[in-house]
């Protein structure tokens, strides 16, 4: 169905598309939507996909039940199941996978693929490439997780890295913190520049900034002792 004012658009195929704005276009599938108010946005395939008003410049190449929600310009989702960018983010991508999440307010963020990750509201240039469960929270400006299962960047930890591993976190404000992988492995609050290698319950607690841990299991550096090592 094309509404009144989709002016140049055009669904090719399919079953129950609809457009609702000009030079939008549906390659087939089913119940797809292109919202009001959207400029040159396309949906190929799939089901259920929808891209909300005023999404100007947003695709969505197939999968059941995407969506790019109102004003989320810029955005892609390539596919997968039940992935969701959020309201006026602005150019975020979301690869596949199932049920991942940008929120609003969002700029420049990246979800790979993968189940269940998120990168949270207000967050620039943040990237979780994989895995599942992982969250970089509110204000963590360009972190990011590579993969692994339960990882965590707090709030306002810019620019922080967790490589891979299970539930392995870093602190909020713990600003430019790297844990590589490994295992319940956790960098404290503050604790800026701080790193762990890999290993199992190693921790490096608040404060500790240019601390490092270089594996092994249940090491600990204590709160403020910046400069410290652990080898493993």
């Amino acid at each position: 169905v094309l509404a009144a004012g989709a002016t140049n658009s055009v669904v090719a195929g399919g079953f129950s598309n609809r457009i609702e704005s000009a030079i939008g276009a549906i390659g087939g599938g089913q119940s797809n939507r292109i919202g009001v108010g959207v400029v040159a946005a396309a949906v190929a395939g799939g089901s259920l996909n929808a891209i909300g008003d005023n999404a100007n410049y947003a695709a969505i190449g197939g999968g059941l039940a995407n969506a790019l929600q109102p004003v989320g310009a810029v955005g892609t989702i390539g596919g997968g199941g039940a992935n969701v960018i959020g309201t006026d983010g602005y150019s975020g991508t979301i690869g596949g996978g199932s049920e991942n999440r940008i929120q609003q307010w969002t700029y420049y963020a990246t979800v790979g693929g993968g189940a269940h990750n998120v990168i949270q509201t207000g967050t620039m240039f943040s990237c979780i490439g994989g895995g599942g469960f992982n969250v970089v929270q509110t204000n963590a400006d360009g972190a990011a997780i590579v993969g692994g299962y339960g990882n965590v960047v707090w709030t306002g930890a810019q620019y922080a890295a967790v490589g891979g591993g299970y539930r392995n976190q870093i602190g909020a404000d713990a600003t430019n913190g790297v844990v590589a992988g490994g295992w319940s492995n956790a960098i404290g609050e503050r604790a800026a520049y701080a790193v762990i290698a890999g290993g199992y319950g190693n921790a490096i607690f608040s404060n500790a900034i240019y601390a490092a841990i270089g594996g092994g299991e249940g090491n600990v550096v204590s709160t403020n002792s910046a400069n410290s090592v652990i080898g493993g």
